[in-house]
């Protein structure tokens, strides 16, 4: 009886000390943001994959494929609501993903594809503490900030705001404040993202370790203002014409504030897709059901991505204009001898070049009237890869986040480049080796040399196939096929071998190029980087650029 009293008295202590333990553990993990983030992520994403494991087990064949689609249409738009519910790296990653279909299902990269957007601002922020803690007496300087944020991303958002210069006049800029909690929450956020690809897409796993430390850099604004003075020197000195890259205000600078002068617009892609609806244009397809319309170049069967010379880089046929307008097929209208000796000599090109400003202000458009601009839309896109290929290939630094939110377009016709918190530096040899893989993918003369510069420039594969290597190369790097939006065609590329390291000086290159195509695809303009690209590439390797 006595033993009977005391084992139920152990269990009264037991499960109340118990109880204590667990409320304790709970108001721990409350009071610690970032045990409370992880918490939260896996709450909402554990029965999503329960799910998910519970088809897997129990299904087979076209019956399992059924399951899993449903699932996809039913769980996408939760993992948006993720996404924008935690920011931080979550955006970072739904942007990354949203243009790798070897990772993940149509269904998740349409909604991850809205980050690449601008976000929904963060309601709680207090602007003013936030400018005044950073700048102190400066912050005074500000004349008014407007209280809702004109955009936002990742780690914080942006407010247009007028400030008062140091002769007395008053003059519209942009500053960028960063969350507070953004940096204390990055290592909790990757852990859970590097989780859970281990569990769902583990080929992902070299990338996303690749592009940890790049990401980890955005958090340092000063950095950020570093290169947005040294890039937006170097791109408008060369294309004052085409781009406009905002100025940066160095003393109303801190480590988590930036202000730049203001580059008015609307983001490009919205202006050029409202143009196409405009005439008629469908763009209510997906990016894979339009890409099936397109004629595929022949060597396609045999070469992913294969580039022919009778095919535009676009992937579209060429307009009356680009092709000649009354031109007999096949002919070309020459000059004579004479005018093309004068053409090429000294004088007439030093000429050229003293007109050159004069050629820049013609050439924009009237403040207010883009028709004659957006008849051309291939045209915006085109001077967009072109700059970022400079950037990348003969600048040396250059901007590896050129996400759709950040590129307006501009009342004067060039395009606004807003942000460059994801800048990176390519060396001389990383710079000649890319170079050598962008001219195999563009010119077929020079394929066999795209798996040992992907070699050269880091990258280790499981079998070291030179197949493998050289189709990883062209789905970074090369125009868009129906093919390679199959999952599975990606599932059987990866049967072959798989990707062990993925090069740490291509990650934030890789990035770019992806975003711009996708920028393309959006806008129904399928064009190859390494194509758009090729010109740089033979300047860097010192020889003529293919035909």
């Amino acid at each position: 009886c006595c033993s009977a009293m005391a084992l139920r008295k152990a269990a009264k202590v037991t499960a109340g000390v118990t109880t204590v333990g667990v409320v304790a553990a709970g108001v721990g993990v409350y009071s610690d943001p970032k045990l409370r983030r992880g918490v939260d992520f896996w709450s909402r994403v554990a029965p999503i994959g329960a799910r998910y494991l519970w088809a897997a087990k129990t299904l087979e064949g076209d019956a399992k494929a059924a399951r899993y689609k449903e699932l996809h249409a039913k769980y996408a738009p939760a993992a948006y609501d993720l996404v924008v519910d935690l920011r931080g790296l979550y955006v970072k990653a739904a942007q990354v993903f949203s243009v790798r279909p070897e990772f993940l299902p149509p269904e998740y990269r349409e909604q991850f594809a809205k980050c690449q957007n601008a976000m929904p601002s963060a309601d709680a922020l207090d602007v003013w503490g936030a400018l005044r803690a950073e700048l102190g007496e400066r912050a005074e300087r500000f004349v008014s900030v407007e209280e809702k944020a004109c955009g936002a991303a990742s780690i914080g958002q942006a407010h247009k705001a007028v400030m008062k210069m140091e002769d007395g006049t008053t003059q519209p800029v942009v500053v960028k404040i960063q969350y507070p909690t953004a940096e204390l929450l990055f290592d909790m956020d990757f852990g859970c993202i590097r989780t859970l690809l281990w569990f769902i897409a583990k080929d992902a796993l070299p990338f996303w370790d690749g592009i940890r430390d790049q990401f980890k850099t955005e958090f340092d604004y000063s950095r950020e203002a570093r290169n947005l003075a040294e890039v937006g020197d170097a791109v408008n000195a060369r294309f004052g014409d085409k781009v406009v890259v905002p100025s940066l205000i160095p003393e109303m600078c801190s480590p988590k504030v930036i202000t730049m002068t203001y580059v008015p617009g609307e983001k490009l892609e919205d202006v050029v897709k409202a143009h196409l609806r405009s005439l008629g244009v469908d763009l209510s397809k997906g990016v894979g059901d339009w890409i099936k319309t397109q004629v595929q170049p022949p060597e396609a069967e045999d070469r992913t991505m294969a580039p022919s010379p009778s095919q535009d880089p676009r992937g579209l046929a060429p307009t009356a204009s680009e092709a000649g307008y009354g031109a007999a097929p096949g002919k070309r209208w020459a000059l004579p001898g004479w005018i093309r000796g004068i053409v090429a000599s000294d004088t007439f090109l030093a000429l050229l070049r003293a007109l050159r400003p004069v050629w820049r202000w013609i050439k924009r458009a009237p403040a207010n009237d883009m028709e004659h601009l957006l008849r051309s839309p291939q045209k915006l896109l085109q001077d967009l890869f072109e700059v970022h290929g400079f950037e990348i290939l003969l600048g040396g630094l250059y901007n590896g986040d050129p996400h759709p939110g950040n590129i307006l377009l501009c009342p004067d016709g060039r395009i606004g480049l807003i942000d460059y918190g994801q800048c990176d530096r390519s060396t001389p040899e990383m710079r000649k080796q890319l170079a050598r893989l962008l001219r195999g993918i563009a010119d077929p003369k020079y394929e066999t040399e795209v798996a040992p510069a992907f070699r050269a420039l880091g990258l280790k594969t499981k079998n070291d196939d030179p197949a493998f290597i050289a189709t990883m190369a062209r789905l970074i790097f090369g125009r868009m096929s129906a093919e390679i939006l199959d999952h599975d065609f990606h599932h059987k590329l990866h049967k072959t071998d798989r990707i062990e390291k993925f090069p740490k000086d291509l990650v934030m290159v890789y990035r770019a190029a992806v975003l711009l195509r996708g920028l393309g695809l959006s806008l129904q303009y399928n064009i190859s980087p390494a194509e758009s690209w090729s010109k740089f590439a033979a300047e860097v390797l010192e020889e003529p650029c293919p035909a």
